[in-house]
């Protein structure tokens, strides 16, 4: 039986091999964090995308990996509505990802999460598979969510207007 420790050893040992930057984001609890560039989403702001890989474990029988895109963007309240009809959208459009938005004071920020089954001994290639495609999807979501979000990435035309009004003042 493998360990969520050897499911991860494997799958970093697969990275390392294949030049794939990654970082140990949680050693304790075998997370893995993966950071992917925007390739697509460029006059959106260029949304980078980071993927948790969170091997699981349940005693020594460590068989599936949770994938979570945390908070990778945010909507206002004047937009959540239309957000959140559209995030009910992509969980029909995309099967192994599922997408939901967390309420916040000020309107909501989405997440991602997705599982997989893995064999022991022939898991990394799978792994890195199911991360980089939905790093893909979740790229997707955002162009296609457009102005109606905003990314880590990216600024709201107030953030702008406030940072050039503090420049104007400064000078």
């Amino acid at each position: 039986m493998a360990t969520a420790e050897d499911l991860r050893a494997e799958f970093t040992a697969y990275m390392r091999e294949n030049d794939v930057k990654y970082t140990i984001q949680d050693e304790a609890d075998n997370i893995v964090k993966l950071a992917f560039g925007a390739t697509k989403s460029k006059d959106n702001g260029g949304a980078r995308t980071e993927i948790l890989v969170d091997f699981d474990e349940e005693g020594d029988k460590a068989d599936s990996v949770h994938f979570v895109a945390w908070e990778f963007a945010s909507c206002t309240n004047a937009n959540f509505a239309e957000v959140l009809y559209k995030v009910n959208g992509y969980n029909r459009r995309y099967r192994w990802v599922k997408f939901w938005v967390k309420p916040t004071d000020d309107g909501g920020v989405l997440c991602a999460d997705g599982d997989a089954t893995v064999i022991p001994g022939m898991s990394a290639e799978e792994i890195t598979h199911f991360a980089f495609r939905m790093s893909d999807i979740v790229e997707d979501v955002i162009v296609d969510l457009g102005n109606l979000v905003i990314t880590g990435d990216s600024y709201s035309k107030e953030d702008i207007l406030a940072l050039l009004q503090l420049l104007s003042e400064r000078s």
